[in-house]
């Protein structure tokens, strides 16, 4: 029986639901929930899971990814294809909860797992982990031997102890407790990476006919410089063992540094350090392109802002001028309805002129009658 789940109400509950809008992948066809913690296979089971869902193709063919390998476009491109695949409300989680969807998720032992994050991110200088720390000295160790390898990777250590223990900067060396808050949600199942037996038996019993074995490829991004206990130094060790002391506590794993699985020597290295140094060039050149593209989208955008404010500026003008214009419209108007009023009034007068000239003539006619009369009585009585 599953354990009983509910839906979240506080605040670390909420960072939780932010985590999985960016880092699961749900399937409601299959009743199926994964959660990926960085840097224990999650770019290989989420090929696995778009596969499952018959999106990886359209995931390879989309190239709006900004990821430096193709294997990684998976994580920022997934999203783009098929944003139905995460679960990014509390609604969406609510039906994985009420439905009963298989949940699972995977960790890793924390000192391997955080070897691999410094190598393939500060290391290699990933483009998008390595903005933040571009000023930090633990970039400036050299790495040329075995023993360089031990102390570039404490002095990475050094910092997030100095700078980083209370909130770390990037997931891919967050404590993976923290990433997946058990205590928040209840998985059905959370699975070491190192033995995925059980977990792999579960999924084959929940999807039946549409099961595939997420575990038989190769990992994606796999490490140019294996794991080796000796790249962990006790001061590393003891900053391992206090930094992801919950990753140890609730997975189950010892705190007594991981044995390797390969021998490497420093014939190896310095294969693996001319990789190292071609992929140096290559996240530079790359980091260079992104800095000028976004430089030009910064200028374009600045370019949008004053053809914007300019717009607004001269559609201000326009309407003032068209306020002047209507305001023209509006005397003229009011001369022409005024002129017309006097041309009126003249006309009145002009005919009332007429009239009286008319009368003024009458009268003279009048008088000179009566005149007239006047002197032929009076020629009479004389």
């Amino acid at each position: 029986m599953k354990p009983e789940r509910t839906v979240m109400t506080n605040s670390s509950e909420e960072s939780l639901l932010d985590y999985f809008s960016w880092n699961s992948c749900v399937s409601d066809k299959q009743k199926l929930f994964y959660v990926a913690t960085p840097k224990v296979a999650c770019t290989s089971l989420k090929w696995w899971f778009a596969e499952l869902e018959g999106v990886a193709q359209a995931v390879r063919e989309k190239k709006i990814s900004s990821e430096t390998d193709p294997e990684l476009v998976i994580h920022d491109t997934l999203l783009a294809v098929a944003p139905n695949l995460l679960v990014r409300s509390e609604e969406r989680l609510a039906q994985v909860i009420s439905e009963g969807y298989f949940s699972f998720a995977l960790v890793r032992n924390p000192y391997k797992r955080l070897f691999s994050a410094w190598q393939s991110k500060i290391l290699l200088r990933e483009p998008l982990q390595i903005e933040p720390y571009v000023s930090q000295a633990f970039l400036d160790c050299p790495v040329k031997v075995m023993s360089d390898v031990t102390a570039a990777f404490e002095c990475f250590l050094e910092y997030l102890y100095a700078h980083e223990r209370e909130g770390f900067k990037d997931s891919h060396w967050t404590p993976q407790y923290d990433l997946l808050q058990p205590l928040n949600f209840s998985y059905d199942f959370i699975s070491k990476i190192e033995d995925t037996s059980e977990l792999n038996a579960a999924l084959r019993s929940h999807l039946g006919d549409a099961y595939v074995n997420p575990f038989t490829t190769a990992r994606a991004n796999e490490s140019l410089i294996p794991y080796l206990p000796e790249f962990i130094s006790p001061r590393s060790k003891a900053l391992i063992d206090d930094l992801y002391a919950k990753d140890f506590e609730a997975f189950g794993y010892p705190t007594t540094v991981a044995p390797a699985k390969e021998n490497f020597s420093q014939e190896q290295l310095t294969v693996a350090l001319k990789g190292v140094e071609l992929l140096h060039g290559r996240h530079q050149r790359i980091s260079e392109i992104r800095q000028t593209f976004t430089e030009q989208v910064s200028s374009l955008l600045v370019d949008k802002q004053w053809l914007a404010e300019q717009r607004e500026t001269w559609m201000e003008m326009a309407k003032s001028k068209e306020n002047e214009l209507l305001d023209l419209q509006a005397h003229h108007k009011e001369f022409v309805d005024q002129a017309e009023l006097q041309w009126v009034k003249s006309q009145q007068l002009q005919a009332e002129n007429e009239k009286l000239q008319h009368a003024l003539e009458q009268a003279q006619t009048e008088v000179a009658a009566l005149a007239s009369e006047h002197v032929i009585e009076k020629g009479k009585g004389d």
